[in-house]
């Protein structure tokens, strides 16, 4: 039998998301002005953002943040990639939207990735406890 290289499954959304818990500011044409949110991840390519009504998926956004450590400022357009909305007290995760960069240059991504380096990532969230009796 011939021995074949390790190959490490590729994420779809092509960069490791990372825990960073950060206030990113958004904009939309849905809003009258600018909403602070907290990230509960980031990544090279898009951020996850906690909010109890989240946009639609394919909503477009205007997105800033600083970047954890060196607070680098980013101001990216994004759209609305996916939406949690957990309904139930067993639903795993919180309300949010997570938001895919859009426009970005390869040098702001790469940039990006290089301040993400060495952060922990994010972890998965815990279904809450069964109420069975």
């Amino acid at each position: 039998m011939e021995a074949r290289p390790l190959e490490m499954p590729k994420q779809a959304r092509g960069s490791l998301r990372r825990g960073v818990e950060i206030p990113v500011e958004l904009s939309s044409s849905y809003w009258d002005g600018k909403l602070t949110l907290v990230s509960s991840d980031l990544s090279g390519s898009g951020v996850f953002v906690e909010c109890p009504l989240p946009l639609e998926v394919g909503d477009e956004v205007e997105v800033r943040f600083l970047a954890p450590s060196i607070s680098l400022p980013f101001e990216l357009s994004g759209r609305v990639q996916r939406v949690s909305l957990p309904r139930r007290r067993g639903d795993a995760g919180r309300s949010g939207m997570g938001i895919a960069f859009t426009e970005m240059s390869a040098t702001t991504r790469e940039i990006l990735e290089y301040l993400l380096e060495g952060l922990p990532p994010r972890l998965p969230r815990r279904r809450a406890p069964s109420m069975r009796n």
